[in-house]
């Protein structure tokens, strides 16, 4: 019996080996989306509000340009008449003509084609995706566009209809990712996306390099953090950041 236990370890652990190996030599990393490629530091503005303004609206947008922003950070929803808005908020019981103010995607991506914009589907659904890849083809935006869609069906299926367009790790993906990275086991990831969206207190330098190891571009969710823990995002190699505060996403400095 001892016997055969051992025997039975020794073949597992064989399996374990030629599987990994095998990892090793057929896992590429991700080609460099247009998103980031070439292109400075992403830094990206999230609910900003002039004074006197409601957030998510174009003079907000327009403000964050001005404030020296180079790109945009859209949540984005449908509205009962399959219009995807930039709201912080469900408007799926209005249309877009009955929201207040409200702002389709496409418009926004329309009226700044010199910003960058994460866009990311809230309660995603197969409609939602429809609208999303119309709202960018609408604005010629695809190279400009990071998608986040977090759903892993729903995910893989704008990948397969949009392959040239960047888009961002599901939760599910990107927890994988860290869990290998926690065990010394990324270089065994298969990447899924070119992009991870990860909270700026998770960030460090060691992850960085396994993402980039990895063919993935790494950009952290910031929100209020100040400019000193910003920049120290920026020095661990971030390619991307998005915060709440135009002022202090203009004035940090990025690597050339």
């Amino acid at each position: 019996m001892r016997q055969f236990l051992f025997r039975l370890i020794l073949v597992l652990l064989v399996v374990l080996v030629i599987f990994g190996i095998y990892r090793l030599l057929t896992i590429r990393p991700l080609d460099n989306v247009a998103f980031f490629r070439d292109r400075p530091g992403l830094a990206a503005v999230d609910s900003v509000s002039p004074a006197g303004a409601r957030p998510y609206t174009l003079a907000a947008f327009q403000a964050a340009r001005q404030a020296g922003v180079n790109g945009l950070y859209l949540p984005v929803y449908l509205t009962r008449d399959g219009v995807l808005v930039v709201a912080d908020s469900a408007v799926s019981q209005q249309t877009l003509a009955e929201l207040e103010g409200g702002v389709a995607l496409q418009e926004v991506l329309t009226a700044f084609p010199e910003l960058r914009a994460i866009v990311a589907l809230r309660q995603p659904t197969l409609q939602g995706v429809a609208a999303l890849l119309q709202a960018i083809d609408g604005a010629d935006a695809r190279t400009r566009v990071l998608a986040a869609v977090d759903h892993p069906l729903l995910a893989n299926t704008l990948r397969e209809q949009a392959p040239d367009l960047g888009t961002a790790a599901t939760s599910a993906e990107a927890a994988a990712f860290l869990a290998m990275e926690r065990f010394g086991l990324a270089p065994f990831y298969r990447p899924a996306a070119p992009a991870l969206l990860l909270p700026g207190d998770e960030i460090d330098k060691a992850l960085v390099a396994a993402a980039r190891g990895r063919g993935m571009h790494l950009v952290a969710l910031a929100g209020q953090q100040g400019s000193a823990e910003l920049q120290a995002l920026i020095d661990a190699g971030v390619d991307g950041l998005v915060a709440t505060d135009a002022a202090l996403l203009a004035g940090l400095s990025w690597p050339r």
